[in-house]
C-alpha cells in the first residue's frame, strides 16, 4: 500500500470554523441572499453581512505552478491581506497563513495536507 500527500486550502474563520476550498480550481467567496446565489462559498451563516461581506467578495484561484492567486471584485467593503487594503481587481499571490479580511470578517488562508491511499 502506498500513500501520497494532497494540499488543499482552508480558510479559517476567527471563530475557529474551517472552510475547505476544494472541487474545483476557482471559488468566489462572499454571501448569499434570499434572491441571489453568485457565491461559490457562501458566508452568510458566520454573519458575512453583519460584517460587511459582499455577495462576490473574492476570488481565490489555484494555478498549475501551484500557487493560489486572490482578487478582491470590486467589493464595497475591501479586502485586506496581511492587513494591507489590496486594490480591487488586482492579483494577489496567497502564502500558506496569510490573514485576510473581508470588510471585518477576518480568517486565515491555510494550506492543509493529507495522506491518500493510492
Amino acid at each position: 500500500m502506498s500513500f501520497h500527500l494532497i494540499q488543499f486550502p482552508v480558510l479559517v474563520l476567527a471563530s475557529g470554523e474551517q472552510i475547505r476550498l476544494d472541487g474545483r480550481n476557482t471559488w468566489i467567496i462572499g454571501r448569499h441572499t434570499r434572491n441571489t446565489k453568485i457565491a461559490d462559498i457562501d458566508l452568510e451563516p458566520f454573519g458575512a453581512k453583519q460584517f460587511g461581506v459582499s455577495r462576490a467578495h473574492i476570488r481565490i484561484q489555484f494555478v498549475e505552478d501551484g500557487s493560489y492567486i486572490l482578487e478582491d471584485l470590486h467589493s464595497r467593503r475591501a479586502t485586506l491581506l496581511n492587513f494591507s487594503r489590496i486594490a480591487p481587481g488586482q492579483q494577489y499571490t496567497l502564502k500558506d497563513g496569510d490573514s485576510l479580511s473581508l470588510g471585518a470578517l477576518q480568517c486565515v488562508f491555510v494550506l492543509k495536507m493529507y495522506r491518500n491511499e493510492v
